[in-house]
């Protein structure tokens, strides 16, 4: 008896639907492999095709994957507020560095 998985098989390597953690073209690939001829979507130009025209298509971010963008983007820069009896004094310092 072979065990229903939809994990691609080692010799699902070099197969263009193999996702890595599952098959695009069937939902046990390892069934696939029971005969010896071989999996028949390794071949097939029309199903590549079709799965390409798959990848083209717009997509919906998951939750988890918006929160690994915002991850790695850098924080703000402080904004620093000055009281207001120093704002003279930030003048005089903007003029002395002609900024």
């Amino acid at each position: 008896m072979i065990h229903a998985s939809p994990k691609p098989v080692r010799r699902c390597h070099a197969c263009p639907l193999n996702r890595g953690d599952r098959c695009w073209g069937y939902a046990n690939p390892r069934a696939q492999w029971r005969r010896r001829a071989g999996c028949p979507a390794c071949a097939d130009a029309a199903i590549h095709a079709l799965y390409r025209h798959w990848l083209k298509q717009a997509t919906v971010k998951t939750p988890h994957d918006i929160r690994r963008e915002c991850i790695h983007h850098l924080p703000p820069e402080p904004v620093y507020y000055l009281e207001p009896g120093a704002a003279p004094l930030l003048q005089a310092l903007r003029a002395a560095l002609s900024l």
